[in-house]
């Protein structure tokens, strides 16, 4: 449907950052400041211009280096030095919120080891000493998807730092955590770490894919893969094209499917799932899964409506049964950047 990748377009990523950080939500393209900012889109664009940063040349990294820094500064603010733990609501009159989810919490850790990778000493510095808090309390979450995420932003951190054994060790334990959850709950008909899709489902199998090849488990890496292909399936219209589950009220095993809404943040899970499985097996199947998975963004989907907006390089925030949700907020922006930039690298990788 669409051969060509588009053109990497920051604009309303932009409009979207002031000079405290990226703002939540947008009203069309028009940033609202009444709803704040939160550590999870902050975490989220960090990660984003890290990983924007690693593929531009030198001449046009300095606004994104504007954006590392102001993204670094707001997770820098968020972190409580004593326990470790992120906050996450921030509201535009300066105002905090209390301790943050376990999902927050290891989306900053997953940013943060994005921002290592840009070798820059300051930054590099500054998101370690960050990370020497934030990695031993994942020891104590409780959630498979806060696993799911430490374990990613922990084999982000290992690939740069691998001499770092406490780090192992909670790669390890949550690694285990994860894949003996599936090991109970899985069924033939239902190859799962519980009885419903909900929410960043791509992330469990990327998880045990990347765990399992990172410590060379060859147990976990295949039951990785064998979730892998069964939601793809799942998420796979008879008419060909991607759709993932719906938020209104998800997919438990003895229930009805929800269609909508459809969220851009369940394909950019499953765009990095793939892609993560094509780099571990070479089977070109993954790659054309993954572009299956993208091109949900620019209209091969329910409703034959791209969500990709080429006049802002935004996003809009999901497809409802009446039609496109028009509001291009910063989950959905980042979620379509994150994609893009996951294709473009791996189309390098090539």
């Amino acid at each position: 449907m669409h051969s060509e990748l588009p053109r990497l377009k920051l604009d309303h990523l932009f409009a979207l950052t002031d000079d405290t950080g990226i703002l939540q939500h947008a009203r069309y393209t028009v940033p609202r400041r009444d709803h704040g900012y939160c550590t999870d889109d902050n975490a989220r664009a960090l990660t984003a211009a890290s990983a924007a940063f690693s593929l531009m040349p030198m001449p046009s990294r300095s606004d994104l280096r504007i954006l590392l820094l102001r993204y670094l500064s707001f997770l820098e603010q968020a972190q409580n030095k004593k326990t470790g733990r992120f906050r996450n609501f921030f509201s535009y009159d300066r105002r905090w919120d209390e301790t943050g989810s376990e999902d927050c919490h290891v989306r900053a850790v997953r940013g943060l080891a994005a921002a290592c990778c840009s070798r820059e000493e300051d930054i590099e510095g500054i998101c370690l000493e960050m990370l020497d808090r934030a990695i031993p309390v994942m020891m104590y979450f409780s959630h498979p998807r806060a696993w799911a995420g430490g374990i990613l932003g922990l084999i982000d951190y290992l690939s740069r730092f691998g001499g770092d054994a406490s780090a192992q060790r909670v790669l390890e334990e949550l690694s285990w955590r994860l894949f003996g959850l599936l090991r109970r709950n899985a069924a033939p008909e239902w190859p799962w770490v519980d009885g419903c899709l909900t929410y960043s489902n791509g992330k469990i199998p990327h998880a045990l894919i990347s765990a399992g090849a990172f410590t060379g488990d060859k147990e976990m890496l295949a039951a990785g893969l064998r979730s892998l292909a069964w939601i793809m399936e799942v998420q796979r219209d008879p008419a060909g094209h991607f759709v993932p589950i719906g938020n209104r009220g998800w997919y438990p095993i003895d229930g009805m499917r929800a269609r909508f809404d459809q969220q851009p943040v369940e394909a950019m899970a499953m765009v990095e799932s793939c892609l993560a499985a094509w780099r571990v097996t070479g089977e070109p199947k993954w790659r054309e899964g993954a572009r299956f998975c993208f091109e949900w963004f620019l209209g091969r989907n329910d409703l034959r409506c791209p969500l990709y907006d080429d006049r802002t390089g935004g996003c809009r925030d999901g497809l409802q049964p009446s039609g496109v949700n028009r509001n291009q907020g910063a989950e959905s922006t980042l979620s379509w950047i994150l994609s893009l930039l996951r294709m473009i690298e791996s189309d390098r990788q090539l």
